[in-house]
């Protein structure tokens, strides 16, 4: 189970540093504006609208880098076997956003989730589970068609004691030769 994470950790690595680049080069654009224009602001509130403008898309880049880092840290924990009750919708949704720098421009995603119950197990197995799943869902859809592409996010309760999750996207599926390996690292 290590081993399979820090695969996917090392597979995420660049989407991650692109992810987290582009926010801080907006910061930094931002920053560098308001070093460079507070010496010149002379009391007009344009001036200064412009400026307050600037500090909260700056904030805004710092809160999108700030999400990024905690959902790796909840993908990396180090107990990724401390069982307990997992709220499945947050599990989904974190792993998509971990998984979102290569769905991006590949497929939309389209997510139904119903009210469940919390489930038992590990939210940090469950949360590398779907990462796989997604990022292996969009690494099989065409590029060429990326306008049509979609993966699809199923969350439903099945009677009282079941609850389902569906991945689904409209890719060409696995090749036969390969369905004996679907569960290699």
């Amino acid at each position: 189970m290590q081993a399979d994470r820090l695969t996917a950790v090392g597979t995420l690595a660049a989407g991650v540093a692109h992810e987290i680049n582009n926010p801080l080069a907006h910061v930094i654009l931002n920053l560098q504006y308001l070093i460079r224009e507070l010496p010149r602001f002379q009391g007009d509130p344009t001036h200064l609208a412009r400026l307050f403008e600037r500090l909260r898309e700056a904030r805004h880049g710092v809160e999108r880098v700030s999400t990024i880092v905690r959902d790796l840290r909840a993908l990396s924990r180090n107990d990724p076997d401390q069982r307990g009750l997992v709220n499945l919708e947050r599990v989904l949704r974190t792993a998509l956003r971990v998984a979102s720098s290569h769905i991006e421009g590949r497929a939309s995603v389209i997510e139904q989730y119903e009210e469940v119950p919390p489930v038992e197990g590990s939210a940090a197995r469950l949360e590398q589970v779907f990462l796989n799943l997604f990022i292996n869902a969009a690494q099989a859809l065409p590029a060429e068609t990326s306008q049509s592409n979609q993966i699809r996010v199923t969350l439903r309760a099945v009677g009282e004691r079941r609850v389902v999750v569906e991945v689904g996207d409209n890719g060409l599926g696995i090749p036969p030769e390969l369905l004996d390996r679907v569960f290699d690292p």
